[in-house]
């Protein structure tokens, strides 16, 4: 996976990625702390509070559903989720997220502009990767606002900037767990502020690897979070 060898026996790696886990902390929950990590570096980078703003989160991935929770640990007002997939949305719903919205049924812009009375949300974090999200993102936000880019894409994606510069809108980007927010996940975990475990959707023992990946790339069983346990 990595010029270190992500399926070597032994990899490289620095001490400074090490983390101990407290004793309340299982295997379950270490799986999806850098999942947490990337949420908390993007929530820092874009201010690092939300408490009494209303969030929109694209996307009820691994990254989206961890920073739903996050949201609402930080005193978000209400947190609107935007997804594809009822299965998903409604486990969103169960870790948090006030409203949901499926975009194969409903514009999600018009409803997160019907949920905030037509202002727009303070923050719109972008975590589906979808090529319609940016530009949904840019018509979703309040003026004034800030959208928080954590997705990446498989090819150039539009985005009306005349639009967001209008509204006087800031933009970010976060690229992983950066600025020690994995140690602070931990401490999350630890302290029982993150349900982590029921993001698991798949486990697989090594030998069966290659079905992992096989389930993981074709999306077979709607995979969220796939797990191989040595």
């Amino acid at each position: 996976m990595t010029v270190n060898g992500g399926f070597a026996q032994y990899a490289l790696h620095h001490v400074g990625a090490l983390y101990r886990l407290p004793d309340r902390v299982g295997a379950d929950d270490a799986v999806l702390l850098t999942t947490a990590g990337t949420g908390l570096y993007g929530l820092e980078t874009a201010g690092g509070y939300v408490a009494g703003q209303d969030v929109v989160v694209f996307g009820p991935g691994a990254v989206g559903l961890m920073t739903v929770q996050l949201c609402k640990r930080m005193g978000a007002a209400r947190v609107i989720l935007v997804g594809t997939r009822e299965s998903r949305l409604r486990l969103g719903r169960d870790l948090g997220a006030d409203h949901t919205v499926d975009a194969t049924e409903t514009d999600p812009v018009r409803a997160v502009l019907d949920l905030t009375s037509g202002q727009g949300a303070d923050l719109v974090i972008e975590a589906s990767g979808g090529l319609d999200a940016p530009d949904q993102c840019g018509r979703a936000v309040r003026r004034g606002g800030k959208i928080l880019f954590l997705a990446f894409y498989p090819e150039p994606v539009r985005l009306d900037l005349s639009g967001v510069i209008r509204k006087d809108v800031t933009l970010y980007t976060a690229r992983g767990e950066g600025g020690g927010n994995v140690r602070r996940g931990v401490a999350l975990a630890a302290a029982g502020m993150l349900r982590c475990g029921e993001l698991i959707t798949h486990r697989f023992a090594l030998e069966d690897i290659g079905e992992a990946f096989r389930v993981l790339r074709e999306r077979a069983g709607e995979p969220l979070k796939v797990v191989v346990v040595p």
